[in-house]
């Protein structure tokens, strides 16, 4: 478990148009982190972590940064001695602040940013082993889908601030690798 408190000034920030760039400002942050690790068993391990933020700016304004309040993480991980290996986890982030609170200008044009589950599956399997091929190249075969029940994920417009959100990850997407080490 973990606190922090931390200041920052002089912050980057965009001012007029033509866009300039200019020093100015402070944000304050406050918050916790609990992280987590148990083995289950011999071939079972549980992760968990959670964060929970605030923040302030100098104009008394709280949470203006855009960042989710509250994250937390869950997984679990089976592998076996023969080479085989599965593995979930559940990012989940909180709703993010939304860009029209502090930005006028901002166009609702697009689905709101929410909060969101991002989770992913992860498979491989050492192939040597679990087939007892001792006297082949070592091989090892995995797959890895990301965003495996295709969350429609956005996130707001914290850089040019002209429209509500934008998407900020694709779909359901699976990577499958098949290396040889020779």
């Amino acid at each position: 478990m973990g606190y922090y408190h931390s200041n920052m000034t002089n912050l980057i920030k965009r001012v007029g148009f033509p866009i300039q760039f200019v020093n100015s400002g402070e944000i304050t942050f406050d918050g916790i982190e609990l992280e987590g690790k148990a083995l289950v068993g011999s071939n079972l391990s549980l992760f968990g972590n959670t964060s929970l933020q605030t923040n302030r700016n100098e104009l008394g304004q709280i949470n203006t940064t855009y960042s989710p309040h509250f994250m937390a993480k869950l997984g679990i991980s089976f592998e076996t001695k023969q080479g085989f290996t599965l593995a979930a986890f559940d990012s989940f982030f909180g709703n993010p602040t939304p860009t029209t609170r502090y930005s006028s200008t901002a166009l609702v044009v697009n689905r709101d940013a929410t909060a969101y589950h991002l989770v992913t599956f992860n498979a491989s399997m050492d192939i040597n082993r679990f087939w007892n091929l001792n006297r082949l190249p070592l091989m090892s075969v995995s797959l890895f889908v990301d965003n495996l029940f295709n969350e429609a994920i956005s996130y707001p417009d914290i850089n040019a601030q002209l429209v509500n959100s934008i998407p900020i990850h694709s779909g359901r997407a699976l990577y499958g690798t098949l290396s040889i080490r020779l």
